[in-house]
């Protein structure tokens, strides 16, 4: 086990962070490629973005995922679609193009990307494909969580999930602290 990981840093690091000590709970983030990506997500979530992209190059890293991130943000759709346009250039939709631009996103980060863009048509559509595979709810609860824009998707649109949230007594939809203009729902 690593102490950087589990130890006394890291918990300084978390402690930290409640404290919103930011510069300080960078410094302290271990240098392994899962605290680095938390690096990362937490130069953007405080607007960083000249730090963000300093400590990307640094790792010789894409900034594509940020940039969206940022323009989200802003509620500057004209960005998002120029970013976008950059993996679209057959003109095959907005799923195959953020996954040429990202081409590491995860299903979970396809469908938080897809609700903070505003893409409600797409977003319900992904979701229920999820929902039907076994143990979707997992997966669901994690983009509620990482989502930080109220409802990622439309109940409805996810049969399954709903009667877990319902036997779980969990309310519907999820607090959004974020803000994310181009979600009008």
């Amino acid at each position: 086990i690593n102490p950087a990981e589990h130890g006394p840093v890291r918990r300084l690091q978390r402690i930290t962070l409640r404290l919103e000590a930011v510069d300080h709970a960078i410094y302290l983030a271990p240098d392994n490629a899962v605290h680095q990506r938390d690096k990362a997500d937490l130069l953007s979530r405080n607007g960083r973005r000249v730090a963000l992209y300093a400590f990307l190059d640094s790792r010789q890293e894409d900034h594509t995922r940020y940039q969206l991130e940022f323009a989200m943000q802003a509620g500057d759709r004209d960005e998002v679609l120029q970013i976008l346009a950059r993996g679209d250039a057959e003109g095959a939709g907005v799923l195959e193009a953020l996954v040429t631009v990202i081409p590491t996103i995860s299903q979970a980060e396809l469908l938080i990307f897809l609700a903070r863009m505003g893409e409600f048509d797409l977003a319900n559509e992904l979701a229920s494909e999820r929902d039907a595979m076994p143990g979707s709810a997992y997966g669901f609860v994690d983009v509620m969580v990482s989502c930080h824009c109220g409802a990622p998707w439309d109940l409805e649109a996810t049969p399954n999930f709903a009667a877990r949230m319902a036997e779980a007594e969990f309310p519907w939809p999820p607090p959004g602290t974020g803000n994310y203009p181009l979600k009008d729902w």
